[in-house]
């Protein structure tokens, strides 16, 4: 197998005080009044306030007004299989996972080809309330036992 290394240019701004105006190309990412060097990755326009608007409008952004960044896209909550099967295991719910897993075929392939499960996916959401029922715990209970198994 071939191993490409990718490079990726650094864009560096002055020492001096100006707003920074960073982007990947399709959005603005951050936005700020700085003074002293930046390096980034990211697409780097270094002016002053009006050349930075002026620069959003060129490139077709909605205009902001620093300082400002852009939202964190929200990661899904990823539950390690092997830390919910240990969990499982030390409360003696073991066999009462792989019994709820194996009463539906479809669901036994999914988990089966997962290498991890997320919070918000199919199989979670049917295994919540009947984990609660069984176990006579609340649906925010086994939340944060699945919470607990979190990457």
């Amino acid at each position: 197998m071939q191993v490409t290394k990718q490079v990726v240019p650094v864009n560096v701004t002055g020492p001096g005080q100006s707003f920074r105006l960073e982007h990947d190309g399709k959005r603005v990412l951050r936005y700020y009044s700085s003074t002293g060097i930046t390096r980034t990755g990211n697409h780097l326009f270094a002016g002053t306030d009006d050349e930075c608007q002026a620069e959003m409008s060129r490139l077709g952004f909605p205009v902001v007004t620093a300082p400002y960044m852009a939202p964190t896209p929200a990661r899904p909550v990823v539950i390690s299989k092997l830390k919910l099967r240990r969990k499982l295991r030390e409360l003696e719910w073991e066999a009462d996972m792989d019994a709820f897993i194996a009463a539906d075929p479809q669901r036994q392939h999914d988990y089966d080809d997962a290498q991890c499960l997320y919070l918000d996916d199919p199989l979670l959401a049917a295994a919540i309330p009947a984990f609660a029922q069984a176990k006579g715990r609340t649906v925010d209970e086994i939340t944060q036992l699945l919470l607990s198994c979190a990457e």
